[in-house]
């Protein structure tokens, strides 16, 4: 890990890669998450979400602001919670535009924007094992996870950004170029080959 998140009421938002970003932000740092309402049923990742006290965005109708109507209270209590803008996993080449409408928490709530930039190692092979991404599935994934005796992670966190004044999509723009300068400046790091033991090593 890199940095460390502000303290005190913030949301912290995060480029999306994988189903393991939850868990890497959890070691991190005290959150709860906001989640598609289906994660709610995965297995094993259900167990995290479901503990860390998950919010959840149904789809349809109203649930955007439903969903604000639990999340600006929750910040002006001193909380926090974790959002990935994106809406979907991707590859990590790129980062996807941000969906501002969830950064309306932050600017209501008069509470700062926690930019975190994630990025996972290929394996040793040169295979990226880490995306979730289009028709993949949770227990094909799993598999691939299992096959690889080490797969190593990168989580940094950027300056914290600043709500008041702000309109959404100004804010959610401001965010995603952070991860994006962030993504673009990290130093690379060099794998060893792997062990013969399962690890997983947090920066």
């Amino acid at each position: 890990m890199q940095g460390e998140p502000v303290a005190g009421a913030h949301m912290t938002v995060a480029n999306h890669i994988s189903w393991l970003d939850i868990f890497l932000i959890a070691a991190c740092e005290d959150t709860r998450f906001v989640a598609k309402s289906d994660v709610g049923h995965w297995p094993l990742v259900n167990l995290l979400v479901n503990a860390a006290g998950s919010f959840y965005l149904n789809r349809g109708g109203n649930g955007g602001r439903s969903l604000l109507n639990r999340l600006i209270p929750h910040l002006r209590r001193g909380g926090s919670f974790t959002v990935f803008p994106e809406g979907t996993t991707t590859d990590g080449s790129a980062v996807l535009p941000f969906y501002p409408r969830l950064f309306g928490a932050a600017i209501e709530a008069h509470c700062p924007v926690q930019p975190v930039f994630i990025h996972y190692e290929p394996a040793a092979n040169g295979t990226a094992v880490a995306p979730f991404i289009g028709d993949d599935t949770l227990v094909a994934h799993l598999l691939r996870l299992l096959r690889v005796p080490e797969l190593r992670a990168e989580l940094s966190y950027a300056a914290p950004l600043h709500s008041h004044g702000m309109d959404r999509e100004t804010l959610a723009r401001a965010a995603r170029t952070a991860i994006e300068s962030g993504l673009r400046s990290r130093t690379p790091v060099t794998v060893e080959p792997a062990s013969s033991l399962e690890s997983w090593v947090l920066e």
